[in-house]
């Protein structure tokens, strides 16, 4: 389970796009263990609220979406076919103004947060 969390991840994708399995299957073929590894994980790290792994998801581009991040780039880092795909679902999300500006440094913070756990 531990080799899970250790996988390292290229900066441009979300995580979830290249986890591999201990067995080498896709993530995407074992669904329901990749959702127990993410409820385990979080229970044990405390964190709140406790997203599953669908809502962090959600979470994720809706949050790079208001920050002003190109929505081909989201996109890509979900794994969606086509923009109008992404754009279906996360369109509401596309902010403006002072919003964005918020939503950007949010996303600046937690990209810092991530090199340094990383090594980067």
């Amino acid at each position: 389970m531990r080799m899970l969390l250790e996988v390292q991840m290229p900066a441009l994708r979300l995580p979830t796009s290249r986890l591999g399995t201990p067995h080498g299957i896709p993530w995407r073929e074992m669904p329901v263990r990749l959702s127990r590894l993410h409820s385990v994980t979080v229970r044990d790290l405390k964190l709140s609220p406790r997203l599953s792994l669908h809502h962090s998801r959600h979470h994720w581009a809706a949050t790079r979406l208001r920050a002003g991040v190109p929505l081909a780039e989201v996109q890509r880092q979900l794994g969606h076919s086509t923009p109008v795909l992404t754009l279906r679902t996360y369109g509401a999300f596309i902010a403006s103004g002072a919003d964005r500006e918020h939503y950007r440094v949010l996303v600046e913070q937690d990209q810092a947060r991530r090199m340094v756990q990383h090594g980067s």
